[in-house]
């Protein structure tokens, strides 16, 4: 499990092991790189924090459920 609190600062829990801080962080940062599909992805994705790490850009991305009736009344 990883989970991402803040600029710098994570959590991972790998088996009986936990990072925390820091370290859980670059963990995190390097699962993810490792997980995504194809060169352009992972240049694109590393080309991005990249640019928003030294620029302090606060970026959220959020990936949620919409209720089926939601999707009907929109058309989805």
């Amino acid at each position: 499990m990883m989970a991402v609190t803040g600029k710098n600062a994570a959590v991972v829990k790998v088996g009986k092991y936990t990072f925390t801080g820091f370290p859980a962080w670059l963990i995190w940062l390097s699962v993810h790189l490792y997980r995504l599909i194809g060169l352009h992805n992972h240049l694109m994705v590393f080309i991005n924090w990249d640019w928003d790490y030294p620029f302090f850009e606060q970026v959220v991305r959020l990936i949620t459920c919409i209720p089926q009736k939601e999707m009907l009344e929109r058309g989805c």
